[in-house]
């Protein structure tokens, strides 16, 4: 990635819409973060079988600081589940070992037969080492 412009969009598995199931997704990548004019910096959609944005990691930067942030259904009905950082900004211009985990679970309701999906616990690390939220 060099930071402007390249993207991954990742289709979630198949375990994603079964009711019995409860898993993780780990995503770990190397990339030239970029400092341009871009207020945001995409690194990832995961999608659902119809290309539709479910998850998004990118990095939101103030203008000392960076922070990489997770959101769930990117666009009008975004929802941050959460936001690591700050990360100073001038340590960003380089190549960087970025790694996600999240582990998802079901959440039940009498009202469905098909219980919501839902993130119980999100992490991020930066070069091997764990960011605080």
């Amino acid at each position: 990635f060099d930071g402007d412009d390249d993207m991954l969009l990742y289709p979630l598995p198949d375990w994603k819409r079964s009711v019995n199931s409860g898993n993780m997704l780990w995503v770990d990548m190397w990339v030239s973060i970029g400092l341009g004019s871009n207020p945001d910096v995409l690194l990832m959609d995961a999608a659902d079988l119809q290309l539709n944005s479910v998850l998004r990691w990118h990095i939101t930067f103030t203008t000392h600081d960076a922070f990489f942030q997770l959101t769930l259904h990117p666009g009008k009905d975004e929802r941050v589940v959460k936001r690591w950082g700050p990360i100073p900004k001038q340590s960003l211009p380089a190549w960087h070992h970025v790694a996600f985990t999240v582990r998802f679970a079901r959440q039940f309701s009498p009202y469905s037969f098909d219980p919501a999906l839902v993130i119980a616990q999100a992490y991020f690390f930066l070069d091997g080492e764990a960011v605080d939220a």
